[in-house]
């Protein structure tokens, strides 16, 4: 039987995917784990390669040559689960070599859901816009306390923030992408609305639909995965401030995504408008009736993504004509997420973030640090 799998979608990153799973499988001992690899690349000439010599039977190597969105390899991927558990990671991240005793505790418990204090990694081709002693290239970030709890949560208080935020951040939302959950989750959203994944991004996607079948879960205080920014990857384009482009020019998102697209949106992908694009058709598709505070998705992009600007003044202009009452609210949003980040900023400068910075060289190096924070 498969306590877990592990299912990594992937394109055109084999320089990332091949050590990650030289490593992933090299500390996590456990036979009851599956690794799944769904690839979309445009030519798996090196993938066979790989895996014809590479023989570990925990891996499952599928591919598919016609062009996906990122959602629909995803989905492909999540056709060949078998596990009870079910974990989602990028071709960059790592996780946790105690990954099965954390999924042990979590039958034991009967948690359908898990989220946890993940850590960072800035692999070494990341280009970043300006480093410090957090963003640096090979800096890996473990969160300075570990106390091993785990807390249950509440997934409507949770979906009330991410909604009353603008649908810009997963807080601390149920989540498949960087958290762990049963099939069994995964089919109840398939009943509700035909489908695994609502939407173009599939972190946010999952976030929201699960909060919205289920109603409790756990948060752990233990790093179980490392997020990976590598130069191809969201993390690595947000270093470099190239994060953002024309909508149609994404050959990742999904077709239709332009026929969707919601009205008080700019129509521009960002890290912000797709979270925010994607929520809105996560609650469309679910027939919530719970509504965005467009307000806070227009003061985060003032504030996080100015140089988007131009594409932000036609939507507030509509918006506020039609919305002139939330004008005061949309300045005090604006304010209050200034001093944030003000704040976050002096965190960073006076070496005061949550997390001890480890410099490792290669992806190997990481998880033999992951060993010494034993569960």
């Amino acid at each position: 039987m498969v306590l877990l799998s592990i299912i990594i979608p992937t394109k055109n990153r084999y320089t990332c995917l091949f050590p990650i799973l030289e490593s992933l499988t090299k500390y996590i001992i456990r036979e009851d784990i599956e690794f799944i690899i769904q690839d979309n690349s445009d030519n798996n000439r090196s993938a066979i390669t790989f895996f014809q010599n590479f023989k570990d039977k925990r891996c499952h190597y599928y591919y598919i040559s016609t062009p996906l969105s990122i959602a629909d390899n995803t989905i492909q991927a999540i056709n060949h689960v078998r596990g009870k558990y079910v974990t989602f990671i990028g071709d960059d991240d790592l996780i946790s070599p105690y990954i099965a005793n954390i999924v042990d505790k979590m039958e034991s418990m009967a948690a359908e859901a898990l989220i946890f204090n993940c850590g960072y990694y800035w692999w070494n081709s990341v280009k970043f816009e300006k480093e410090n002693y957090y963003k640096r290239k090979e800096a890996l970030w473990i969160p300075s306390t570990i106390s091993r709890k785990f807390i249950k949560k509440n997934s409507s208080d949770e979906l009330n923030l991410l909604l009353n935020n603008g649908g810009t951040s997963i807080f601390n939302l149920p989540r498949f992408y960087h958290g762990i959950i049963t099939l069994e989750i995964l089919n109840k959203i398939k009943q509700k609305v035909g489908t695994y994944l609502i939407g173009s991004c599939p972190d946010i996607a999952f976030a929201t639909a699960i909060a919205l079948v289920i109603d409790q879960y756990y948060y752990l205080d233990y790093p179980v995965t490392i997020y990976g920014a590598s130069s191809n990857s969201g993390g690595g384009l947000s270093a470099n401030n190239r994060h953002y482009g024309k909508i149609e020019d994404q050959k990742f998102l999904k077709k239709n995504i332009l026929e969707v697209w919601d009205i008080n949106i700019p129509r521009i992908w960002s890290e912000l408008t797709i979270y925010s694009e994607t929520v809105s058709e996560v609650l469309r598709e679910f027939k919530c009736h719970r509504k965005l505070n467009y307000n806070a998705l227009y003061a985060s992009m003032i504030i996080n993504e100015f140089f988007l600007i131009n594409y932000l003044k036609p939507t507030l202009n509509q918006y506020y004509h039609k919305h002139r009452i939330e004008l005061f609210t949309f300045i005090k949003v604006t304010i209050k997420k200034l001093a944030g980040k003000i704040n976050r900023n002096l965190k960073f400068k006076l070496k005061k973030h949550k997390y001890n910075v480890f410099i490792m060289p290669n992806v190997d190096s990481c998880m033999k640090k992951l060993l010494e924070y034993k569960f």
